[in-house]
C-alpha cells in the first residue's frame, strides 16, 4: 500500500511539475502580448482561482438543471440564488459609480428578442445533451476528463458557425434591454429588490421544499461571486467565457483561408487582429483549464478518463456544437450571458436562465435517463 500510495504522490508531483511549467509559460505569453500589463497577469490569476473553485466545490450549471427536471432536487440553484445575490451587491454598485481605480466600468446587457431566446434554449438542450456547460467544459478539460475536449471542439465550431451567420439573428426583432438602470427607479431600490428576490426564492426552496444546497455548493457559490467582482475591479466588465472561443475559431477560420474578418460579428476589425494571449476573456479560459488542473493535481484527484462509447463521444461534441451557436445567439452562455448579466442588474439572465431550462427540459424528455 505504501508503494502504491508513493506512486500515486510521484505521479502527482509530475502533474503539478507540468502545472507550473504551463502556468509559467503562460504568464510570460500574456506578459508579451500585452507589453507587460499587469492587469492581463492579475486577470489569469484571477482565472486560475475561478478554475479551482469550480473543481473543487464542482459548481455545475448543466447538473442543476437536469436534477431539477430529474430528480425535483432545486438545492444548486438555491447555490446559485446565493452567487447572484452576493455578485449584484457587489458589481452593481461599481457600475453605477461609473469607474473603479480610473477604469471605466462596462455592464452586460442584452436585446430580448428571437435571436436570444432561441439561443438559450439551443445552449440548454446542448448543456445537457453533452453534460457540461461552458464553465464545466473548461474545469473538466483540466481535471482529466478527455470526453469534454470534444465539447470544446464542437463550442468552438459551433460559435464560428453563428459567427458567421450572426447578421441574419441581428435583423430578427427584439427589446431593449431592461436594466436596474433603465427602470425609471433609484438604482438602489432596483438592487435591493434584485437581491429581495433571491433571497426570498431561496428560503421558499429551501423551507417549503427542503432543497438545502450542500455546503460545498455554498462555498463555490460565493467563491465565484466574489471572484467575478475581481474580475469587474480588473479588467472593467464581469466574467464571460464564448468570446473568446469564437475568437479561438475564426483566427483558424482564418488560417485555413476562410475571412472571418468579413463577417458582421467581427465588424470591428481590432477585436479579430487580438493574440489568444491578450484578449482578456481567451485569458480567463485558459487559465481557468490551468486551475482546474492544479486544484485536481493538489488534492490527488487528478484522473484521466475518457466515454466509453462513440455515443458518447457523439453527444459529447454535438452538444458542444448546439451550445457555441446557441451561445452567440444570446451574446453569452451560462457565465456572461446569465451569471454575470443578472450580477450587472440585466433582467435578460433572468429569462435567459428559464429559455435554457426549457431546452434542457426538451433533452431530457427526448432521451431516455441512461443517456
Amino acid at each position: 500500500m505504501e508503494h502504491i500510495n508513493s506512486k500515486k504522490a510521484n505521479f502527482n508531483f509530475i502533474h503539478l511539475g507540468i502545472a507550473l511549467i504551463s502556468f509559467i509559460f503562460l504568464e510570460l505569453a500574456i506578459k508579451a502580448a500585452t507589453d507587460s500589463n499587469i492587469y492581463k497577469l492579475i486577470l489569469a490569476l484571477i482565472g486560475i482561482s475561478i478554475g479551482a473553485t469550480l473543481f473543487l466545490t464542482r459548481f455545475g450549471f448543466a447538473i442543476a438543471f437536469r436534477d431539477a427536471i430529474t430528480k425535483g432536487y432545486a438545492g444548486a440553484f438555491v447555490a446559485q440564488l446565493v452567487m447572484l445575490g452576493l455578485s449584484s451587491l457587489l458589481i452593481v454598485p461599481l457600475i453605477a459609480a461609473g469607474s473603479v481605480f480610473g477604469r471605466k466600468i462596462t455592464r452586460f446587457s442584452h436585446p430580448i428578442g428571437i435571436s436570444f431566446v432561441t439561443g438559450a434554449l439551443f445552449f440548454g438542450y446542448g448543456m445537457s445533451l453533452s453534460g457540461g456547460c461552458a464553465s464545466g467544459t473548461l474545469f473538466w478539460i483540466g481535471s482529466g476528463n478527455l470526453k469534454f475536449i470534444l465539447t470544446l471542439v464542437g463550442f468552438v465550431l459551433g460559435s464560428v458557425l453563428a459567427a458567421a451567420s450572426i447578421g441574419f439573428w441581428w435583423h430578427l426583432p427584439s427589446f431593449s434591454p431592461i436594466t436596474i438602470f433603465t427602470l425609471g427607479i433609484d438604482w438602489r431600490l432596483g438592487l435591493t429588490l434584485q437581491i429581495l428576490f433571491c433571497v426570498v426564492i431561496a428560503y421558499l426552496l429551501v423551507k417549503k421544499k427542503k432543497h438545502k444546497p450542500t455546503s460545498r455548493l455554498l462555498c463555490g457559490g460565493i467563491g465565484l461571486a466574489v471572484l467575478n467582482f475581481a474580475t469587474v475591479v480588473t479588467i472593467g466588465h464581469p466574467w464571460s467565457e464564448t468570446f473568446g472561443f469564437t475568437l479561438w475559431g475564426s483566427k483558424l477560420a482564418t488560417f485555413i483561408g476562410f475571412e472571418p474578418d468579413k463577417w458582421t460579428f467581427w465588424s470591428d476589425d481590432n477585436l479579430i487582429q487580438l493574440s489568444v494571449f491578450s484578449e482578456s476573456t481567451s485569458i480567463m479560459d485558459l487559465s481557468i483549464i490551468l486551475g482546474a488542473f492544479l486544484a485536481a493535481t493538489l488534492s490527488q484527484w487528478f484522473k484521466w478518463s475518457w466515454p466509453s462509447s462513440a455515443h458518447e463521444w457523439l453527444t459529447a461534441f454535438v452538444g458542444g456544437c448546439i451550445m457555441g451557436y446557441g451561445a452567440r445567439l444570446s451574446g453569452g452562455c451560462n457565465i456572461g450571458a446569465y451569471f454575470s448579466s443578472i450580477a450587472s442588474g440585466d433582467f435578460s439572465g433572468w429569462i435567459w436562465a428559464i429559455c435554457a431550462y426549457m431546452g434542457t427540459f426538451v433533452d431530457v424528455k427526448l432521451r431516455p435517463p441512461s443517456s
